[in-house]
């Protein structure tokens, strides 16, 4: 959660850790969490920030998430917020590129499951990993 808040990607603020306790900033308003992309109406723009983020994460703070989905991605006002990283590895992980793989079909599942045409997955894996 860290290098992924220190390279810029919207995460909620790590605040403490101690042992397997971590702190993070609430992602929310007036004590109601943000809703998850499962719980809520979605758009084109949606599925855009969500794979703008899958990139950067790889690209910048050289992290795959490893379990990403919509319950696990909250959208708060008109920005989607990755958290629940406990599988995610380094890009050096020597499985770090079929979790990739698997995160962007788990991505493409959702949202043609809502009605949104198919991204290619093969493309877009060699989009993020040759960039």
């Amino acid at each position: 959660l860290h290098l992924a808040y220190s390279s810029g990607i919207l995460v909620p603020k790590p605040l403490y850790v101690r042992r397997n306790v971590l702190i993070m900033e609430f992602i929310g308003d007036k004590g109601i969490p943000a809703p998850t992309l499962a719980e809520i109406e979605i758009d084109d723009q949606d599925l855009d920030q969500v794979l703008l983020l899958i990139k950067k994460l790889y690209q910048n703070a050289h992290l795959v998430h490893s379990d990403l989905s919509e319950f696990n991605l909250f959208k708060n006002s008109s920005n989607i917020i990755a958290f629940d990283f406990a599988s995610a590895v380094t890009i050096s992980h020597p499985m770090s590129k079929e979790f990739l793989l698997r995160d962007l079909n788990n991505i493409n599942r959702f949202f043609i499951k809502r009605g949104y045409d198919s991204f290619n997955t093969a493309e877009m894996f060699q989009e993020i990993v040759q960039d």
